[in-house]
């Protein structure tokens, strides 16, 4: 059955008269109606929640042109919101994928340098026990020498001779001593920037993991604020645009509550504005006020809080 609203004594006589489900049409029907009045006011469109909950009634009620085309607009501006929010997690999601990436392959690196830092030692270690081995038969050339010389009589050239080479093994070892130091020293000043360099990894990858937190942080606040001022402004269109005090303090607490989250929530500062034109701007009924200009700073808009506070308590 489709229900058409053609003037309010006849929508009431209907509403009397007809069953649960035409008097859910109705309702949805009445509900369409006043989001498009007050939409020809604020230029406001639905919000997600609207959309939802008239989603089930779309070919059940009859609407005019306008209000058809207020609904497509609604449907189009909520897609490109919902799309904007996902694009802006999958980028952070991306981001945060590439960062461990490129960690990780700065890992690696460091890890097969370490790799070839500890092969080096080891020949290092080797090279020490090889000139160990060095001294170690220099000392049994000399004992083989000292026994020779106790033994027989040597002649003095013959001795000369092993003195002489002698000292060239010595030099030589000397020699070789010298540049096992050096690439030993080399190794380790190697070794301390590439602990240099991890320490640097580690602390890049630290603060990117604080900046996705902080965006993830701020994308949640975002959201939160703005599931807040939707039902703030849901409370000010009540009554097809004349809420209770009771309701408007309570929009006025979601509104606040929803500024405090994200200061750059337009919605939550057009309902402060809102209300500050209904409870500051007039001395006259609620009913009666103006339309509220919306420009506005954000310094006026924490000011017009500080007044709500006293007045709305």
């Amino acid at each position: 059955m489709k229900i058409e609203i053609a003037h309010d004594m006849l929508a009431r006589k209907v509403y009397q008269k007809a069953d649960a489900d035409d008097k859910t049409r109705l309702k949805v029907a009445g509900f369409i109606h006043n989001k498009y009045i007050f939409y020809q006011d604020t230029n406001k469109l639905l919000s997600n929640d609207d959309l939802v909950y008239i989603s089930h009634f779309d070919d059940q009620i009859v609407l005019s042109k306008e209000e058809k085309k207020f609904i497509n607009d609604s449907r189009r501006k909520a897609k490109i919101v919902n799309t904007s929010i996902w694009t802006t997690v999958m980028v952070v999601f991306g981001a945060l994928i590439w960062l461990v990436i490129s960690n990780y392959s700065a890992w690696v690196s460091a890890r097969d340098s370490n790799l070839q830092l500890a092969k080096e030692q080891a020949n290092l270690i080797e090279t020490k026990d090889s000139i160990q081995q060095l001294l170690d038969n220099t000392m049994r050339l000399e004992n083989i020498v000292a026994v020779q010389d106790d033994s027989i009589g040597r002649s003095k050239e013959q001795l000369k001779k092993l003195a002489m080479d002698r000292k060239i093994l010595i030099i030589q070892l000397q020699e070789t001593n010298e540049k096992l130091k050096l690439a030993y020293a080399k190794i380790e000043g190697e070794q301390i920037d590439l602990q240099k360099e991890q320490v640097k990894l580690e602390g890049a990858l630290k603060q990117k993991i604080v900046e996705t937190k902080r965006a993830n942080q701020k994308l949640t606040n975002h959201q939160k604020s703005l599931a807040l001022s939707q039902k703030a402004q849901l409370l000010m269109a009540s009554n097809n645009g004349r809420p209770s005090d009771t309701q408007i303090k309570q929009a006025f607490k979601l509104a606040r509550q929803s500024w405090d989250l994200f200061d750059d929530n337009s919605q939550a500062m057009d309902v402060i504005n809102e209300i500050k034109a209904a409870k500051i701007s007039k001395s006259g009924s609620f009913l009666d006020r103006d339309v509220p200009k919306y420009t506005y700073t954000k310094s006026q808009i924490k000011s017009t809080i500080n007044k709500l506070n006293s007045i709305l308590k």
